[in-house]
């Protein structure tokens, strides 16, 4: 994962994009999200990649996603892997200790779930603390947790094809989308998160 600054003479594009197994960058699979100031590259490494030195690299390899002649100043770079967890209760036994956010759940990052989830999380801790329903939150707490780490793993699951019906499925729509708007939109439909956060005007 890496941050890009903006370069004014070459803009950056203003909504999140997923680059398949794209030539441009030998392959891998970039997720693209813009925010205020630059954009965000999330490349899926393969198991033999090292991350700090693709990070150190991206000059080299993301170029060709980005507009011609922008600058690819890199100010930001980490890696992570992903996890898909979530504890088996968001309080203990009596009610006197209530897990929020990241305590309670990990999920791969599509739609900034993890965030999104855990101000709910302390929202949602705010409001049993101050009415007492403490097994309400438990309850609702864990329900939204399981929505989010199956909508994430449906996500991570078409990008990544790890089983032969999906790549049956992504592999042809990946070499047809070109062409093909309907291909595209295919490649596009998981839950990754909308295409148009971060864009002035946009909801998100």
């Amino acid at each position: 994962m890496l941050d890009l600054a903006d370069d004014p003479g070459h803009p950056l594009p203003q909504e999140r994009a997923y680059h398949y197994l794209d030539p441009r960058t030998a392959g891998r699979n970039v997720l693209t999200v813009p925010f205020r100031g630059g954009l965000r590259g999330d490349v899926q490494c393969r198991p033999d990649d090292d991350p700090d030195a693709l990070g150190e690299a991206a000059a080299d390899w993301l170029t060709g996603l980005l507009p011609e002649g922008h600058a690819c100043s890199v100010t930001w770079s980490s890696h992570y892997r992903f996890q898909q967890v979530v504890a088996d209760r968001l309080t203990d036994a009596y009610g006197r200790v209530l897990i929020a956010g990241e305590a309670g759940h990990l999920f791969a990052p599509f739609g900034a779930r993890g965030l999104n989830s855990g101000i709910a999380d302390a929202a949602a801790a705010t409001a049993a603390l101050s009415t007492g329903d403490v097994s309400e939150y438990a309850h609702a707490g864990h329900r939204a947790a399981l929505l989010n780490r199956r909508a994430a793993g449906r996500a991570l699951a078409h990008l990544t094809a790890p089983t032969p019906w999906h790549r049956a499925a992504q592999r042809p729509a990946a070499a047809a989308a070109p062409r093909s708007d309907r291909a595209g939109r295919r490649l596009d439909s998981a839950p990754y998160g909308p295409r148009d956060a971060g864009i002035p005007g946009s909801r998100y």
